[in-house]
């Protein structure tokens, strides 16, 4: 059996070690791997024994459902139990954005264990377009439940050394596919029960706007709903992953930042000197604070939302190690209408659970 001590392994992506990995994986094993999006911490998606690893490695609330991993949208309909009008959806929204960053949530198939659904009716299924992620699918068989490989609400993994970072010393494998493109979650849209309308319950590379655009290229009549409320409570049950308002957050307080006059509340208010206050901007919008802060960074200067994603979590992971970071000030882009921007925000959103200073 591989790596049956407590200590987490990194193999290198080939083709042999990807095929120990879905061995192991296979066997009840768990694995992190490389999407596109963020690295996920894979089991075995049908053996519910192996996913309840994933919870208590993460220590995740079995309230919040799991992502289920497959190669195309064949595997995923044996997982699903569709009607008529979500298969016309679901096979054109898989036909233009699979593989790639868009989880579908549909009613589950009774073979998906209870612990995988967080027993709720429903199923959020992807199809990853890394190669890594793809390889993995293929050699193992199986579908593979995949949250992000990190400890629960803490920033998401944009590299293996994340994920490490995390878990340094468990019964893990880690397959180093190197930096993640994307660098945020997949978009989460389930299919509502007629097809008469599909609801976007988290924001990522797939945006609203490319929906709407296949949609209409489709002559398909089908209404585009946007869920704007976060959960509070880690004890309610969830239909989808990604719906908490505190996550991907790092262990230091984070603040939606609007205005450069707000930092003199930092101090008047004695939270900490400025040497200790880390500043992540966006488009330049806090450069004026640079000469006076301990730490600034800027996710775009020149507002391209893509990059922004990309960098986001592994600046914030940054920030988090630095032992001066005593405060994180993070961009308000609420009023951003760039469904690109909207779902950067999203994160920066949850990182600060809401809260500006």
């Amino acid at each position: 059996m591989i790596n049956t001590s407590k200590q987490t392994l990194f193999l290198v992506d080939n083709e042999g070690n990807v095929e120990k990995a879905a061995q192991f994986l296979v066997g009840g094993g768990l694995v992190a791997f490389p999407t596109e999006t963020v690295y996920g911490l894979g089991a075995h998606a049908l053996d519910a024994n192996a996913v309840t690893q994933v919870f208590k490695l993460k220590g995740r609330p079995t309230t919040d459902p799991l992502i289920v991993h497959v190669l195309n949208s064949e595997a995923a309909k044996n997982l699903s139990l569709l009607d008529t009008a979500q298969v016309i959806l679901f096979d054109a929204l898989a036909q233009a954005f699979w593989p790639g960053p868009l989880t579908m949530v549909v009613p589950a198939a009774s073979c998906v264990p209870a612990i995988v659904r967080a027993g709720g009716e429903f199923v959020g299924l992807r199809a990853p377009a890394h190669g890594t992620a793809r390889k993995l699918l293929a050699k193992a068989g199986v579908p593979i439940a995949a949250p992000s490989a990190n400890l629960f609400g803490h920033v998401s993994p944009t590299t293996a050394a994340h994920v490490y970072d995390d878990f340094p010393n468990a019964s893990l494998i880690i397959i180093d596919g190197g930096e993640c493109s994307r660098g945020i979650e997949s978009t989460v849209l389930r299919l509502e029960h007629g097809g008469n309308t599909v609801t976007v319950l988290r924001p990522g590379g797939v945006t609203p706007l490319d929906i709407k655009n296949l949609f209409k290229s489709k002559n398909i009549d089908c209404e585009i709903s946007v869920l704007k409320r976060y959960e509070t409570s880690v004890e309610v049950t969830q239909t989808a992953p990604g719906q908490l308002l505190t996550h991907y957050a790092p262990q230091q307080p984070c603040y939606l930042s609007t205005s450069a006059t707000l930092l003199k509340g930092l101090l008047n208010w004695n939270l900490c000197d400025l040497e200790n206050v880390f500043v992540v901007d966006f488009q330049k919008k806090a450069l004026s604070w640079k000469p006076h802060v301990g730490y600034y960074f800027d996710l775009s200067e020149d507002g391209n939302g893509e990059v922004a994603q990309n960098k986001l979590f592994a600046i914030l992971r940054d920030c988090e190690k630095n032992p001066n970071c005593k405060i994180i000030l993070l961009p308000d882009l609420s009023e951003n209408r760039d469904e690109v921007i909207a779902a950067l925000f999203d994160r920066i959103y949850r990182a600060a659970s809401g809260k500006f200073i």
